[in-house]
């Protein structure tokens, strides 16, 4: 019986296999709503298979006899189980959605879609016709509008047809994909249209509706409506125009417009939006799913409803969203491609594509995103219909109500949950209302709002109680028990203290406990085998052996607070073999994480507890550290003497790409050190004291690509920074911030590739240049509201595309 059990799950193993192959064949034909489907029903029974694999209790041999005996055996019904799993599996293989299912036919999805079917191959008639457009327009002068490209070769295609005559002819190319637009631009003028601001959003709005309708009481009950427009004219004018039919339809009983279709319209709009069932809905409904259907892959659709379970109006940390994209398993490692850089090209791709915007780029990187408000309500219904999340948003359920395929019945099955600033009592309510089993879910997220029964949660793979009310020591030995959980954040919650027992978690990948109360992290999170991200500020625990170091996973530990007598995060960092980033504070003077404590400036440097330096063997393990193919590739240090200390390590070869130090320095290695760090692309120098002359020699750095240099109150000293020719040959994006502007040289030849130039300095009038600066060639020819603001020879970046100044800048 044992064997059949195990033939049983090989054959299950078997089954889910071809339908992957299947997935990936249709997928790549562009299927349409009914393969759609059949993915959402295949997702299910591929989380029930696991779950029954997972929570199942496969006896050995010994059990087995002793419960045959007393006709105990639970085999006999892990076999039916799996019998039955395979009778699943053929029938969502062989089913199809009736004609008038909500679902609707692959037909539809696909007339939404343009780039469903590929283009047929030009016929000599058409190639010779376009010969002709081209004959057409030689020797006129011709101004052509091409509107919504979405792939570089549709522009690679008819390019060559509008010839260059010098007539000073125009071509306007309107997308929404960045990489298109930089395609078509040949170089030329890229225009990013923003949306509407609330003003003109206001005007076009009542303009559709109708001023008469512009009461006091309506104007405050449309004020949701325009938060989710987010400025876009075709979701203005659609509900607009529904409001319009709705007053004028009800005019008689009502008199008009009322306050309770305004609110209502707002509620539902993301449901009337995703359905396109309104006459009024029905071109940006087309609009919003041609966006979303026209995604590389299922993957990429699922990664994008996922952000749907993030609330309204709130942005998202980028690094967050990419690491619970991993923990639910919606990005694998492919080929070369690992889960991380799987999801990061992910994201990137919904940046390209206009979907997700950024909200705050920090250190040449997305920080922060969000989806844009309009496409949020549309992913939320569609993930809602798809059975993919459920929300209960203020006290409001919102999720999909029972479905039957072909005999398949599903009811409120939920694998995701968000919860979003509710009450305790509606949270009840509405998980008790439609008998939501949590004992399924894989992903439970509470933003602002009570806790869940979390014993109840025993499938739970991810699990974000950010900022969260109720979480304390108790509540944690419930969450021990959660043991496959890979994604824990208890970030802005009241946790004082990891027990003991948290080394149950043995799949954790991710430990979130950003200012939390947590001060020193215990042993046994160290010891998590697959622990990949520990995030917080806290001091590490002692006594783990190398060996057991050597074993784990841990790539991102930041951040480490250290002491001078503390010799226990040397031997984390020098024996993590996987560890790429860490992060290291200087010690305050209480243990504790709170902000408000006064600093105390203690040694951070390697030493003994005696103060004596390491000895030649462990100065050479912490070089090796920085170089070779298993050491840091970033770095940050928040303190002056370690700061110090690192950089009389710095020299070539080093494998590090990114530093940032903070804190007093006294000076920076020398040129020909500089030269030879062929592999550091960026570098943060934040508070260092180090005078712009000094600074200035950062230009020999062959490969940076982007420079960070920030100073406090006091500001820039000591002379100019001057780029002279061939200075920072790599660098694309050069950033001060400091309180005042410190005075900028730019020399012809320096600088070629830089593209970005940050002045986020607080405007202030400058008389005039200095006297020396009339010696310096840049001056002879640069342009006088330069040398105003300070900054010479800008005229000289030849690639320079953005200048970012100051909030504060005047005209």
């Amino acid at each position: 019986m044992e064997g059949a059990v195990r033939k049983g799950l090989k054959g299950l193993q078997r089954e889910m296999r071809l339908m992957i192959g299947e997935i990936k064949l249709k997928e790549e034909k562009n299927q349409g709503a009914t393969h759609d489907s059949k993915i959402v029903l295949l997702k299910e029974l591929a989380c029930d298979i696991e779950d029954f694999i997972d929570l199942k209790w496969v006896p050995g041999a010994a059990g087995a006899l002793v419960l045959s005996a007393i006709e105990m055996d639970p085999r006999t019904d892990i076999l039916e189980e799996i019998n039955n799993f395979k009778e699943s599996i053929q029938r969502v293989r062989n089913w199809q959605p009736d004609a008038g299912s909500s679902h609707g036919g692959d037909g539809a999805a696909s007339s939404f879609c343009p780039s469903a079917a590929s283009a047929p191959p030009c016929s000599p008639e058409a190639t010779l016709k376009q010969t002709s457009l081209r004959h057409f327009l030689q020797d006129k002068r011709y101004l052509v509008v091409i509107d919504d490209v979405d792939r570089p070769g549709v522009w690679q295609a008819i390019k060559h047809e509008f010839p260059e005559n010098g007539h000073s002819s125009r071509i306007i190319v309107t997308t929404s994909v960045h990489s298109v637009a930089a395609e078509c631009s040949w170089g030329s003028y890229v225009y990013t249209m923003q949306g509407l601001g609330k003003d003109e959003s206001k005007e076009i709005f009542w303009g559709t509706v109708g001023q008469e309708n512009r009461t006091l009481a309506l104007q405050g009950a449309s004020k949701g409506i325009l938060e989710k427009c987010g400025g876009l004219p075709l979701a203005l004018i659609s509900v607009a125009n529904y409001l319009r039919r709705q007053g004028r339809a009800g005019s008689r009983v009502t008199g008009g417009l009322t306050i309770d279709q305004c609110n209502r319209a707002a509620r539902t709009l993301g449901d009337k939006i995703q359905k396109g069932q309104d006459a009024e809905f029905v071109k940006i409904n087309r609009a919003l799913l041609q966006c979303y259907n026209n995604l590389p892959d299922y993957v990429h659709r699922s990664c994008l409803l996922y952000a749907s379970v993030f609330p309204r109006g709130r942005p998202i940390n980028s690094k967050v969203l990419i690491r619970r994209w991993m923990a639910e398993g919606l990005v694998a490692a492919h080929g070369t491609v690992t889960d991380e850089e799987g999801a990061t090209c992910c994201l990137e791709e919904f940046i390209d594509r206009s979907i997700i915007e950024p909200v705050e780029i920090n250190n040449a990187r997305v920080a922060w995103c969000r989806v844009h408000s309009i496409m949020l309500e549309f992913i939320i219904h569609e993930a809602v219909s798809k059975s993919f999340v459920a929300l209960v948003d203020k006290d409001e359920l919102l999720s999909n109500n029972e479905t039957i395929y072909e005999g398949i019945t599903f009811g409120v099955r939920v694998r995701r949950l968000s919860v979003q600033d509710s009450s305790n009592q509606g949270v009840d309510d509405a998980v008790k209302s439609k008998s939501i089993d949590l004992s399924i879910m894989r992903s439970l997220t509470i933003f602002g709002s009570p806790l869940l029964d979390l014993q109840v949660c025993k499938s739970l793979r991810v699990l974000d109680l950010r900022r969260c009310t109720g979480v304390d020591n108790i509540v944690f030995g419930d969450i021990c028990k959660l043991l496959f959980l890979k994604y824990l954040s208890l970030r802005g919650t009241r946790v004082g203290n990891l027990p003991s027992e948290i080394r149950h978690l043995e799949d954790l990948e991710t430990l979130d406990i950003r200012d939390t109360g947590v001060e020193v992290v215990p042993i046994e999170v160290i010891r998590l085998q697959k622990l990949a991200h520990l995030l917080g500020r806290f001091k590490l625990p002692h006594g783990i052996s190398s060996e057991e170091l050597e074993k784990g996973r841990l790539q991102t530990l930041a951040g480490v607070v250290i002491t001078k007598a503390d010799q226990s995060y040397e031997n984390i960092i020098l024996h993590t073999r996987k560890l790429r980033k860490v992060k290291i504070y200087e010690a305050t003077s209480d243990s504790s994480n709170s902000p408000r404590n006064k600093k105390a400036k203690l040694s951070c440097s390697f030493r003994d507890s005696g103060g004596a330096s390491t000895s030649n063997s462990s100065l050479l393990q912490i070089k090796e550290l920085f170089t070779g193919s298993k050491a840091l590739q970033i770095l940050s240090i928040d303190s002056s003497d370690f700061s110090k200390e690192f950089l009389s390590f710095l020299e070539a070869p080093c494998a590090i790409t990114s530093i940032k130090l903070r804190g007093k320095l006294e000076n920076l290695p020398d040129t020909p050190i500089l030269r030879q760090l062929v592999v550091l692309n960026k570098l943060l120098l934040i508070s260092t004291g180090l005078s712009c002359e000094v600074l200035s020699t950062l230009q020999s750095l062959p490969c940076l690509e982007y420079l960070k240099l920030e100073e406090g109150c006091d500001g820039f000293s000591g002379g100019s920074f001057i780029v002279t020719s061939g200075g920072f040959p790599s660098l694309k994006r050069l950033c001060f911030e400091a309180s005042e502007l410190p005075e900028v040289q730019f020399q012809e030849g320096s600088m070629k590739s830089l593209s970005i130039l940050d002045l986020l300095c607080p405007y202030s009038e400058i008389p005039g240049p200095r006297r020396d600066m009339h010696l310096c060639p840049s001056y002879q020819t640069c342009d006088p509201e330069e040398s105003r603001l300070g900054v010479v020879g800008v005229s000289y970046l030849e690639n320079l595309n953005e200048v970012i100044l100051h909030h504060s800048t005047g005209e």
